[in-house]
Order: C-alpha cells, then structure tokens, then sequence
C-alpha cells in the first residue's frame, strides 16, 4: 500500500503567505522610507525656520549698527566742520596776534621825525609807507623794524624828495624770512 500525499495546496498556501510577506515588507520598506522623508522633510523646515529667525534677528541688528555707523559718520562730519572752524579760528588769531605784533614794532621801532601814511600786508609781504623829514631817520627805522621784527627781512624801496617842504617819502617792504628745517 502507497500512500500519495498531496503536497500541492500546502505549496500554493506557503507561496501566497510568501507573497504576502513580501509584500508587507515591501509596504512596510515603502511607508518607512516615506516616514523617513517626511521626517528629514520636517527637520529641514524646522532648521529652515530657526535659519530664518536668526537671519531676521541678525538684519535687525545690523539695521540698529548701521544707524549707530550712520551716526558716527554724522558725528565724525560734524568734529571735521569743528575742528576746521577751529583752525580757522586759530588762523584768525594768529593773524590777528601777528598785526598786533606788527604795529607795536612800528611804533616803538619808529623816530619822532618820521610817520607812516599807510601799512599793507598783501600776499605775504608786509608794505610800510611814510614821511620824513631827513633820510638817515628812514635808515635809523629800518635798522630798528628788522631788530624788532627778526622773523622778517625788510628793504627800503623807495626813498624820494615830497615837492615843496624839504620832507622824504619812502616804503619799507618787508617779506618773512623762510624758516629752514
């Protein structure tokens, strides 16, 4: 006596649990690997968002810089204008200071024969026009004004006869002496 044993519907079951099988895991590989890519999706959005708080903080500060920097140009502009007012100034005072020194030197440098009409300063040169009464008084202030003013170089330009009285004109013309360093 044989025995037959029908192996085929025990064969057609495991192929169909081996089929389903595979096809969980195909499914389940498929919704792990979306899970997977909304999860990276979610995480790039979520470092998208903080990268974008920080850049949003960062333009603001840098507004709240470029003012304090527009601020400072304002300022540094504004200590230019003063400081240059203020040379300016300074100029003036010397100038002025220099004028002082000037007419002072004339006066005490000057003899009682002699009186001046006019004093110039134009481009760096220093004009004095007079009168006298005899030409050794002119030299006699020459030789005075350069001792008093020793900055200067001084020279009579002109000495001449004034028609009608016996009296003498002359200008003294004076440049500064270049300082050497």
């Amino acid at each position: 006596m044989t025995l037959q044993v029908n192996f085929l519907p025990w064969r057609a079951q495991k192929r169909k649990r081996a089929i389903r099988r595979l096809l969980g895991i195909a499914i389940g590989y498929v919704l792990c690997s979306v899970a997977g890519v909304v999860l990276a999706y979610g995480l790039e959005q979520n470092d998208y968002r903080k990268s974008e708080r920080v850049l949003q903080a960062l333009e603001a500060a840098d507004a709240v810089i470029q003012a304090y920097i527009a601020k400072g140009i304002a300022l540094q502009k504004t200590l230019d204008d003063l400081n240059a007012k203020v040379a300016h100034l300074e100029r003036y005072q010397q100038a002025a200071a220099d004028v002082s020194n000037w007419l002072f030197a004339l006066e005490t440098a000057l003899p009682e024969a002699l009186w001046l009409r006019r004093v110039s300063f134009q481009n760096e040169a220093l004009t004095v026009y007079g009168q006298g009464w005899v030409e050794g008084d002119v030299v006699d202030f020459l030789s005075r004004i350069e001792a008093s003013l020793p900055s200067w170089r001084f020279r009579l330009g002109e000495v001449a006869s004034v028609p009608g009285g016996g009296q003498v004109a002359f200008i003294l013309e004076g440049k500064r002496r270049e300082v050497r360093q």
